[in-house]
């Protein structure tokens, strides 16, 4: 909270599920960006990513710019229940509730919107960097043929900027009720991330792709909590964002984050940064301190 308040933000605290408070919030923004947070439990958290939704509308917020799902609910094949998808379809409910916000006559105005979708992003390897460093190792649950078009957060929030700077007529014409797919610039697997990274570190990455059927709770803490205790405690990763990675790896495994899409490039007016790129830029996190230029 303190670096965002150096770097210009103003942050104001208010209890995320009351309404009546959070409209204070709101008061005299025009543009709201919200990005909801899974991590106090799906039914609390939906209630209270409503409440945000509704704070907005009642404030008299003219457009709303929300994270939603990384696929579109149609998608998934009815006939197959999926198991891990729980998180997915908590984002559809959302996104269903803001789409439907323009229609209520209570607001003070009609609540433009517009939702971004993004794919993997390639700060989630920085997940599994303890494993890439330390034993030369790259495993995601995904298979060897699985593809997906990992984005860059930086990205990410370059087009959410450009949405919410539009002048007035760009957001009604071209932005409004308007989801976007974000992708990165390339669809690769497992194995092919695996050879980027080795060029990237000169060391040779092991691909592992095998998936954990029955042992699926022992790979979420290895992410949260690694077994080697001397990167514990900088390796903090909140539960509830390992069980939303492991279905975001579902999606890749059935095929429905491989395609590359051109929306991110008409938004930043440029293609998106590629995998090796990324990781060129943090080349340190992925070798051992004495291997640092």
């Amino acid at each position: 909270m303190q670096r965002l308040e150096e770097l210009g933000a103003q942050v104001i605290i208010a209890e995320h599920d009351f309404v009546e408070q959070l409209k204070q919030v709101f008061e005299g923004v025009d543009r709201a960006f919200i990005i909801p947070k899974f991590d106090s439990g799906l039914k609390h958290q939906f209630r209270e990513e409503k409440a945000m939704i509704e704070a907005a509308r009642k404030a008299g917020v003219k457009f709303v710019l929300m994270m939603g799902s990384s696929v579109n609910a149609d998608q998934i094949d009815r006939k197959e229940p999926y198991k891990v998808i729980q998180y997915f379809r908590t984002y559809w409910e959302l996104e269903r509730y803001l789409r439907r916000q323009d229609f209520l006559p209570d607001a003070k105005g009609e609540v433009k919107n517009a939702i971004l979708r993004a794919n993997v992003y390639q700060e989630d390897l920085l997940l599994f960097a303890d494993q890439i460093r330390n034993k030369n190792l790259l495993h995601l649950p995904i298979g060897s043929e699985a593809r997906f078009a990992p984005v860059s957060t930086l990205d990410v929030a370059q087009a959410a900027v450009n949405i919410l700077t539009a002048n007035e007529s760009e957001l009604l014409v071209f932005h409004h009720r308007h989801i976007y797919e974000l992708t990165g610039p390339e669809s690769l697997s497992g194995p092919e991330i695996a050879s980027i990274l080795s060029k990237v570190t000169g060391r040779k990455i092991q691909y592992d792709g095998s998936i954990p059927e029955n042992r699926g709770k022992e790979y979420l803490e290895s992410l949260v909590v690694p077994p080697d205790r001397e990167h514990r405690e900088r390796h903090q990763v909140p539960l509830s964002e390992a069980h939303e990675l492991m279905e975001m790896f579902k999606l890749v495994k059935d095929g429905l984050l491989k395609d590359v899409k051109s929306d991110l490039r008409h938004l930043i007016g440029r293609d998106g940064t590629t995998v090796k790129e990324f990781a060129e830029k943090l080349r340190s996190k992925f070798v051992p301190e004495e291997e640092e230029e």
